[in-house]
Formats: structure tokens, sequence, C-alpha cells
């Protein structure tokens, strides 16, 4: 009745005191209890923050360049906190996901700029159409694959990516000038390169920051 383990203990010492001290230790009891899974939770939570901020700082180390390497830590800090103050992401997503990116990124000869713009030009785009946290991590994690790749593919664009945010391929094709059955074309032929990638990123975080920014400020989107 009083939730487990840490009730029934709370029970049991309060018995002797009879029917009325089994209830108050069972209630004691499971008080302890929540408060202990709160706890752990909490500390998982920060924990993983932490592994990721370490992973982080490894992925933009520049060996024998500690200023290279503090600037990068900076800028992927900066794009963190944005995205935790002003657009309502977890801390944990957040790091998690600039890291990701940094790693995917870099590995593709890109630099930190172009991943602090993929991390915040996606997020805005997919909030702006009132995308939920999980279609925020799984269009960064299109975009993790494509840079990782060095190439962009019909099923991350408009699979991955387009089920996050639905106006991923027309959006792609006016930042690249082009039609969609152009775009389609080219991506059957495995022509679209990471250079039409940064000028999509560009373009959706100009066209869907404000709308962004106006969504992580309502009343909804704050509760």
């Amino acid at each position: 009745i009083f939730g487990g383990a840490p009730g029934a203990a709370g029970a049991l010492l309060g018995a002797p005191f009879g029917p009325g001290g089994a209830v108050i230790g069972g209630g004691i009891g499971t008080s302890v209890g929540v408060g202990a899974q709160q706890i752990s939770s909490f500390t998982d939570y920060a924990a993983s923050i932490s592994l990721a901020e370490k992973a982080m700082r490894r992925i933009l180390e520049v060996e024998g360049d500690a200023i290279e390497s503090a600037r990068r830590n900076a800028i992927a800090q900066e794009a963190i906190e944005y995205a935790v103050t002003r657009l309502n992401v977890e801390r944990e997503d957040a790091t998690v996901g600039m890291t990701r990116l940094g790693a995917a990124v870099l590995g593709a000869k890109g630099n930190i700029e172009t991943a602090a713009l993929a991390f915040l030009g996606t997020t805005k785009a997919i909030k702006a159409t009132k995308g939920s946290a999980e279609d925020v991590r799984g269009g960064l994690t299109a975009l993790v694959q494509m840079f990782s790749k060095g190439k962009i593919s019909a099923e991350e664009l408009s699979g991955q990516l387009g089920e996050r945010f639905p106006a991923a391929v027309t959006a792609f094709a006016d930042a690249n000038d082009i039609s969609t059955q152009e775009l389609q074309q080219m991506l059957k032929n495995g022509e679209v390169g990471l250079d039409r990638l940064v000028k999509f990123l560009v373009f959706i975080t100009n066209k869907y920051s404000k709308g962004a920014l106006d969504m992580a400020a309502s009343a909804e989107e704050s509760g």
C-alpha cells in the first residue's frame, strides 16, 4: 500500500505503536524511498551530462594548440547554452547533440562553427514546426549521418530528417536554387555534397529562427 520495500520497512518499524504507528512509519518509509529514487535519477542525469562534456572536450581538442582547443570548446558551449536557455532544449540532449555533431563535422574536415550551425539550425527548424524533443533528437541523428558519410541520400533527407521536419526537401531545394525534381534526381545520382547541406542549414536558420524563439517563449512550450 505504501509503495514497495521502503514503505513496508517503515510500517513494520511503526507497528509496535499500533495501526497509527504503522501508517506513519509506512508514510515515512515511502517518502525516504521516493527521495532516494529522485536522488538516483538526478545523479544519473548529471553523470550523463558530465560524460558528454568530457567526450566533447576530447573531440574538440587540437593537439599542441590549447588556444584553438579553448576556442572550439567556447563556441560549442555557447551553442549549448543558447539551445538550453532560448529554445528549451534539455541540457543533456543539447550536450549530447552538440558532441555528436562536432565529431561528425570535424571528421568531415569541417569546423566547429559549421557544427554549431547544424545543431542550432536543425533544432530551430524542428521547434518552429512544432516538433517534439524526440523529433529534435532524430533530426540531429540524421545530420550526424549526413556529415559522417560526406554526401546526402534521399533516405536521410526526405526520410529521417523529413519525418521530423516536413519542409526539409523543399527548403533544401530553395536553399540551393534548384527545383525539387532536380534535387530528387541529384540525390538519386549521389551528387549532393556537404556544400549544399551547409547552404540548407544557413537557409533554415534564417527562415525559422523567429518562429522557434516565439514557440519557445509560449506558455505551452514553457509548460
